[in-house]
């Protein structure tokens, strides 16, 4: 069984290409999700479903 207290995830708006991400046992950037800024700006909430659905399904 995994130890939920470990497990850290975010969600942000865009990660930087050099960002140390490391800390999170996941991470997903909106803007990649959405495939632009724009994109994700003009659907937020539609994106952070997508997200939480991605990590929803990758938890264990």
């Amino acid at each position: 069984m995994t130890d939920r207290r470990s497990t850290r995830r975010v969600v942000i708006g865009r990660i930087a290409a050099d960002a140390d991400t490391r800390v999170f046992t996941a991470s997903l950037s909106l803007t990649d999700l959405a495939g632009s800024a724009e994109a994700s700006l003009l659907d937020p909430v539609r994106w952070l479903r997508v997200a939480g659905a991605r990590l929803a399904a990758a938890a264990p």
